[in-house]
């Protein structure tokens, strides 16, 4: 028994490995999107081509990456290979003009892998959610955030005890209303 190594047509993805029959061993496993490279490979190293070649990976050039992105807002990072390939948080892409563009990121965190062709280290970018962080920080909400219509109505009894006080709430409240309407959309 054989083994190959299964790889995206024109993406040049590695996907596993596959044990191949003497016989016929491609009829279970190719289709017009899938080939198999007749055994196995460094993936990190190298890259299927078609069913007997495997070519280097290139390294792709130091890219400039942010530290962190904040929520809902876009990402962009320049000077990618036009004919490069990689997974936005799982999902397959490629660079348009050797741009990676992400409009509005809506995640806890941005992971990009190269496939194929090129490689470099798995990108990692924290987003940040500052309407998150100031509701995590905000007293009021963590007393309420629990509590049951009972204890909420004593809490507002025993501090909200005027206009500023009241203010306060009302800003906790606005916060709360952001929060919740940034995660239906």
């Amino acid at each position: 028994m054989k083994t190959g190594t299964r790889f995206k047509r024109g993406f040049y993805e590695t996907l596993e490995e596959v044990s191949l029959g003497d016989d016929d061993p491609y009829t279970l496993y190719v289709n017009a999107k899938i080939d198999v490279y007749e055994g196995t490979f460094d993936h990190d190293l190298k890259y299927a081509t078609s069913p007997t070649t495997l070519e280097d990976r290139i390294a792709i050039a130091t890219l400039t990456v942010p530290t962190s992105i904040t929520y809902k807002t876009s990402l962009s990072i320049s000077g990618l290979p036009a004919d490069c390939y990689f997974r936005i948080n799982g999902a397959l892409s490629t660079p348009v003009s050797g741009l990676i563009e992400i409009p509005s990121v809506t995640t806890k965190i941005v992971e990009i892998v190269f496939v194929g062709k090129y490689k470099h280290p798995t990108i990692s970018i924290p987003v940040t959610n500052p309407i998150e962080d100031a509701r995590d920080a905000d007293t009021k909400w963590q007393a309420l955030e629990t509590a049951t219509p009972a204890q909420i109505d004593t809490w507002i009894t025993n501090n909200i005890t005027d206009l500023a006080s009241a203010r306060n709430l009302l800003k906790t409240i606005v916060l709360a209303l952001r929060y919740l309407n940034d995660r239906s959309t």
